[in-house]
C-alpha cells in the first residue's frame, strides 16, 4: 500500500511539474509573440519618420549640404559613425534595411544597448561609408527571425541619412557559437546580419557584398 501511495504521489508530481513546464513555455511564446508585435510597430513607424525625413532633404541635383544630421564620431568599437537621424522617440537611426525577398523594411539603430535591441535592429560595428557594417537583432518574425532562409544572391539595400541607397547581395550563411562573438567580424565582408537561433547559443550569420 505504502508503495503504491509514493507511486502515485510521485506520478501526480511529474504531471504537475509537466503542466508547469507546459504552462511556462505558453507564456513565453506569449510574450515573444507581444514583443514582436510592438517590436514591429515602433520600427515601420521609425522608417516611416526617416524616410520622410531623406524625402524631404533631397533636391534635383542630389542631397542638400546642411542636412541637419547629428555625428557621433567614433564609436567603442573604433568604426565611425556617419550620421544619424534621431525619431520622435528620441532614438537615432544611421540607416534603413530593406530584404525585399523578406518583405522588410527596418530602422538601424546607431547605437547597441539592451533596450534599442527590444525595439529595432542595431548596428553591431562598422559603418556603409567604410563598407563593413554588422547589424544585429533579435529572431522575431517582425525583426530578422527569417534571414536563415536568406539564399545566394538575394538582394539587400541600406538607404543611409543622406537618401543614397546602396545594394547588397547575399554570398553566405553561416552558424556562429554565441562564445566566438570575435569571428563576427572576421573576413572582408561589406554587410553582416546577424541573430540569435531558437536555443539562444549561437549565432545565423548572413554575409553579404557591394553590388
Amino acid at each position: 500500500m505504502r508503495t503504491t501511495g509514493k507511486k502515485h504521489l510521485s506520478g501526480n508530481l511529474m504531471i504537475l511539474c509537466g503542466a508547469a513546464m507546459i504552462a511556462s513555455a505558453l507564456c513565453l511564446m506569449q510574450y515573444n509573440i507581444h514583443a514582436s508585435e510592438n517590436a514591429g510597430t515602433v520600427s515601420e513607424k521609425a522608417v516611416s519618420e526617416f524616410l520622410e525625413f531623406t524625402d524631404v532633404k533631397k533636391n534635383e541635383s542630389g542631397y542638400v549640404p546642411n542636412i541637419p544630421v547629428k555625428y557621433s564620431g567614433v564609436n567603442e568599437n573604433g568604426s565611425e559613425n556617419t550620421g544619424s537621424f534621431t525619431g520622435t522617440d528620441g532614438a537615432e537611426f544611421t540607416a534603413v534595411i530593406e530584404i525585399p525577398v523578406l518583405d522588410r523594411k527596418l530602422p538601424v539603430c546607431s547605437t547597441l544597448s539592451t533596450e534599442n535591441l527590444e525595439k529595432y535592429p542595431c548596428r553591431y560595428s562598422g559603418s556603409v561609408s567604410e563598407n563593413n557594417i554588422i547589424i544585429a537583432a533579435h529572431n522575431y518574425d517582425s525583426h530578422f527571425g527569417s534571414i536563415k532562409s536568406l539564399q545566394n544572391g538575394d538582394e539587400i539595400i541600406l538607404t543611409d541619412v543622406y537618401g543614397n541607397s546602396t545594394v547588397y547581395t547575399v554570398t553566405e550563411t553561416e552558424v556562429i557559437p554565441g562564445n566566438a562573438a570575435g569571428d563576427m567580424k572576421a573576413g572582408n565582408w561589406n554587410l553582416t546580419l546577424f541573430t540569435c537561433d531558437l536555443s539562444g547559443k549561437n549565432r545565423i550569420t548572413v554575409r553579404a557584398v557591394k553590388i
